[in-house]
């Protein structure tokens, strides 16, 4: 266990700790264990291996509530910005975490929105992520570059200009549960209708659960808003089970693609606005390539809608309750 404000490490708030950061991180390497960083805004320049069997861990308990108020671990970062290819802040190898943290672009302004790439990335398998707010991130949690089998996501609050969550790989047997995406969650609220401008720029095409490649993938109770696609299914998806999930003010709710088979039950899916650069109002569309089967068990489909099931490709699209 290490804290990294104390001796040798020494970390001081609102100054750069990336490099004491990583020394911590590195001084586990063999070992395994925890490397805390007590509440307060801390900065990143550079991105951060958390090697095998190791949790990063922060003071964050309620990420929403960290985010409004001065309590809460925070790492201000820049890192990233006009690559969104490019490497990601935080890089979680086998049997590591993060617990308990905010990740805030502090340098991104609703003026011009910027893309930056993901803040955290998952290169193996058994990694979690819990208790983590990504208020400003253009990209958010990458589990599809690299194969990421037994990954667990519990309670991540932010927004995903681009992507708020993608699995992939051939990933299997990963759960995202309770997470809530949202434009009410951005960090920095000093501009003049910030609001708009982030919710304009999410309806213009981002996705909150991009899955590709993988078995048996679980969404449980999670809930997104404002935003182009709320969840998108590819080629490969297999066996995805959608629990309770809640997509609201979407341009489309639930997009097909590929060969991907799923379960959806008791979803709320809605299309309720007409501004910013919605197009297409669809509450589930299946797109021309579709061949896989998905079924929708109790699913309540609302709102201003202009489709509620656009049907294309060969796939099949089974509907009960």
């Amino acid at each position: 266990y290490i804290n990294i404000t104390e001796a040798p490490y020494n970390a001081k708030a609102n100054e750069d700790i990336t490099a004491v950061l990583q020394k911590a991180l590195d001084d586990l390497k063999a070992t395994g264990g925890t490397v805390y960083i007590p509440s307060g805004i801390y900065y990143l320049s550079a991105g951060i291996d958390v090697h095998a069997g190791i949790e990063l861990r922060g003071a964050v308990i309620a990420p929403g509530n960290a985010h409004v108020t001065a309590t809460g671990t925070k790492l201000f970062t820049d890192f990233g910005k006009n690559d969104p290819n490019g490497e990601a802040l935080i890089d979680l190898y086998e049997g590591s975490g993060l617990f308990g943290l905010g990740i805030v672009y502090d340098k991104q302004s609703t003026y011009s929105l910027t893309p930056y790439s993901y803040s955290i990335r998952g290169k193996g398998s058994d990694i979690y992520v819990i208790d983590v707010s990504t208020s400003t991130s253009y990209n958010g949690i990458d589990f599809a570059s690299y194969r990421c089998d037994n990954h667990y996501i519990e309670f991540v609050w932010g927004v995903g200009l681009n992507n708020a969550i993608a699995v992939g790989a051939g990933s299997e047997n990963g759960i995202i549960r309770d997470c809530h995406f949202t434009t009410n969650c951005w960090y920095s609220r000093t501009e003049e209708n910030y609001w708009d401008r982030v919710f304009n720029k999410m309806m213009d095409g981002s996705t909150t659960f991009l899955i590709g490649e993988s078995k048996n993938e679980i969404l449980y109770n999670n809930f997104t808003i404002c935003i182009k696609k709320g969840i998108e299914l590819t080629d490969g998806a297999e066996n995805v089970q959608v629990l309770g999930l809640g997509v609201d003010s979407s341009d489309i709710a639930v997009s097909l693609h590929g060969n991907c088979t799923a379960e959806f039950v008791n979803s709320q899916l809605v299309n309720l606005r007409d501004q910013g650069t919605a197009t297409n109002f669809d509450i589930i569309l299946t797109n021309e390539d579709f061949r896989g089967s998905v079924k929708l068990f109790n699913s309540a489909t609302w709102g201003t809608t202009s489709t509620v099931y656009n049907l294309k490709g060969e796939g099949k699209v089974f509907v009960i309750g």
